[in-house]
């Protein structure tokens, strides 16, 4: 594992979850997708929380849900997990698609008397290429990355969330597998600092992030 607290404190562990063969993500005319993006914001990505349905997710859900009992110990304060994985679930980004520079809600809007607190993310893909681009990043409040994950297979990161936790997704290339990852969060008790019910997107500056 490699952590630090710069622009917020992350996590990072390799290997820590397994991969899906490529037959078991679901495909663009699957019926269970719940929302698709393709917009200024968001391009080519398709989400879906319905994880009963994909059997194939349970290894990698219950090793990322296995971190829970230690987030309250590494964050200081009591955390629980989101059961309704909101914002969270299967996400998969075709060739082209990105995510741009964003703070996430704060506030949830389906359980109010709780904030999210920490993003946990794995990828799953079985292969990714560092020509396929793809990064997660984590930004400064311009907008500027400032530290970038590959999207290795396997590799979950886990970042906390405040409001300097701006973050992104890099423009997979055009030749890219689809990017294949899966988003938890944990969640804390809100104060009435924490109103934003839906994720605040702003420009990006550019930068040269470091990469992980």
């Amino acid at each position: 594992m490699t952590c630090s607290d710069s622009p917020v404190r992350w996590w990072c562990w390799d290997g820590l979850v397994p991969t899906l063969r490529a037959v078991d993500v679901p495909p663009r005319r699957w019926t269970g997708w719940e929302v698709t993006y393709d917009n200024d914001l968001e391009r080519n990505k398709r989400a879906a929380r319905r994880l009963a349905d994909l059997p194939a997710l349970r290894p990698a859900l219950d090793a990322l849900r296995a971190l829970g009992a230690d987030w309250a110990d590494r964050l200081g304060y009591p955390v629980e997990d989101d059961p309704l994985l909101h914002g969270g679930g299967l996400h998969v980004t075709g060739p082209g698609g990105y995510l741009t520079t964003h703070l996430d809600y704060d506030r949830h809007p389906h359980r109010p008397v709780w904030r999210k607190a920490l993003n946990v993310i794995a990828f799953l893909h079985p292969e990714w290429r560092a020509s396929w681009g793809g990064d997660l990043y984590l930004a400064d409040p311009l907008g500027v990355p400032v530290q970038c994950f590959r999207p290795e297979p396997g590799r979950v990161v886990a970042f906390e969330c405040t409001d300097l936790s701006y973050h992104g997704v890099l423009p997979t290339a055009p030749d890219a597998a689809e990017r294949v990852s899966l988003a938890a969060s944990m969640l804390a008790p809100a104060g009435p600092q924490n109103t934003r019910q839906r994720a605040l997107f702003i420009p990006n500056r550019g930068g040269r992030p470091a990469v992980g």
